[in-house]
């Protein structure tokens, strides 16, 4: 938030202060703080009152994105923010952001105002009536097979023992944070499962610090995945390699757990030589959830072994697919 939230002992002898404004000025009638007070100002209110609310991958998402917010808004004051100074910026940012990015910054700005009508800084929130740009959702397509092998060569060939990765993905259909949290005591060579119950994300401040949960990012998150054929020989390979080296099955040198940082450039080195486009670590997972639909695994057994909370994600990610020769020939037989 430009100089505002840059340091602890002048945030907290500011936020004194504001705070001790609020209980002296509440229910004013005029709403004169408004005049007297800065975004940035009644936003370190508002961050006060979320820390403790919310994890702090989430909190981090929310800083993140009140800086773009700051940027435009931070030094004017409450009531001169207008409904249609916001609808103008809105349209002109919205071009160039995802929508899930529009929506959470839209979120943290609405949030805010909401929180200074609340307190009589103003009298109306000027998000009020602000329509939302129109976006696309940005369908993620699956992996081919093909697309799979060629990664999976290149990747071999590079001699980086953390392409294992790429089976893990393909074959399971984990989110990337859970993969790069599994540890050798979350895979059951006997039983031929793997446990999933915990993941790793990051902090978007602080230069993407990396966090460690103990659980995954849904209830429904804590699974046990079958262990296909082909990756059980891939783990056992790479258990007898690597289990003296680390606890983690994806690891640095030093056996520490490897960040999504590195793991996304390794990737992104892949898919250059590869000269592969359009696809996402996240994309294998569709790759999974496609190939089990086919196969004709109940959809609610999808959704569990994936970890949705409901069969209705599930059903959403296969519905991005796009139709292929077989699924074609795959109708004209239902049809005929």
């Amino acid at each position: 938030m430009n100089n505002v939230m840059t340091d602890n002992n002048t945030i907290n002898a500011k936020l004194d202060l504001l705070l001790a404004m609020t209980s002296a000025n509440a229910g004013s009638p005029e709403y004169t703080r408004g005049k007297e007070t800065t975004l940035d100002e009644l936003a370190l209110i508002w961050f006060d009152l979320k820390k403790n609310s919310v994890c702090e991958s989430s909190y981090g998402s929310y800083l993140r994105q009140y800086q773009t917010i700051s940027k435009k808004f931070g030094k004017c004051y409450l009531a001169t923010i207008k409904r249609k100074d916001i609808q103008s910026w809105l349209n002109v940012i919205a071009v160039n952001m995802s929508k899930n990015t529009l929506k959470l910054l839209f979120y943290v700005l609405n949030s805010i105002m909401l929180l200074a009508v609340r307190d009589n800084y103003i009298s109306q929130n000027p998000c009020q009536y602000v329509v939302k740009p129109k976006k696309e959702t940005t369908r993620k397509l699956p992996a081919t097979y093909e697309q799979y092998k060629d990664l999976l060569r290149v990747a071999r060939l590079r001699n980086n023992p953390n392409w294992v990765v790429l089976p893990l993905l393909y074959y399971t259909g984990c989110r990337i944070g859970e993969v790069l949290a599994l540890t050798w005591n979350d895979i059951d060579f006997d039983n031929k499962v793997i446990h999933i119950n915990k993941q790793y994300t990051m902090n978007n401040v602080k230069g993407h610090k990396p966090i460690f949960k103990d659980h995954t990012k849904t209830k429904a998150g804590m699974r046990i995945v079958p262990l296909h054929k082909d990756l059980l020989k891939v783990l056992r390979v790479h258990y007898n390699d690597h289990k003296d080296k680390s606890p983690y099955v994806l690891h640095k040198c030093n056996g520490d757990m490897i960040n999504y940082n590195r793991i996304q450039q390794l990737f992104k080195t892949w898919l250059d030589i590869t000269n592969i486009r359009d696809i996402t670590l996240h994309s294998f997972r569709h790759t999974y959830i496609c190939t089990l639909v086919r196969a004709g695994v109940p959809i609610n057994t999808i959704s569990r072994i994936v970890g949705h909370s409901d069969i209705a994600m599930t059903l959403n990610v296969y519905a991005q697919k796009k139709m292929s020769p077989d699924d074609v020939k795959e109708v004209l037989t239902y049809i005929e």
